[in-house]
């Protein structure tokens, strides 16, 4: 190889690397923003709604629950949930830990997390602000440290 040969060789290298570097970067900025929330105390008529879901889990009412749930199919909400979370009764007793909104979401859009005490889980109910109060978006188990230890 010729020393203009392994000039360009290099050039080519740096720049390269710089655009790897350029798109990580653009790439990562829009997920951290979209995915940032803050912890916010929980209100009384959020607490209010998750009391009443509370007890139809504890009932094992998965028809109230399932008219709780916004734009979820009959199919998606029995396997998610009445053959899967809810299969076992024993979610119930479970106490609100907290509370968080995404920066990027409307303002009656929260997420309460909730801990079984039987299962030693926390699970964020994400609930979407409607007209008369809220529907449920979506129930999943969390990772989020801020709330494994209340």
């Amino acid at each position: 190889m010729t020393k203009r040969f392994k000039i360009q060789l290099g050039i080519l290298a740096v720049v390269l690397a710089a655009a790897a570097a350029l798109f990580v970067h653009a790439s990562r900025d829009p997920l951290e923003k979209f995915t940032a929330d803050d912890e916010i105390e929980v209100g009384a008529a959020e607490q209010k709604y998750i009391s009443h879901i509370l007890g139809l889990i504890e009932k094992n009412n998965m028809a109230g629950i399932y008219k709780e749930m916004a734009n979820m199919r009959r199919a998606t909400f029995v396997g998610r949930f009445a053959k899967g979370l809810f299969k076992q009764p024993d979610f119930c007793p479970a106490v609100v830990v907290g509370a968080a909104r995404k920066r990027i979401n409307r303002e009656n859009n929260v997420d309460i997390y909730v801990k079984s005490e039987k299962r030693n889980k926390v699970y964020c109910f994400s609930l979407l602000g409607i007209k008369n109060g809220f529907r449920i978006g979506n129930i999943l188990e969390t990772e989020d440290k801020r709330f494994k230890n209340k």
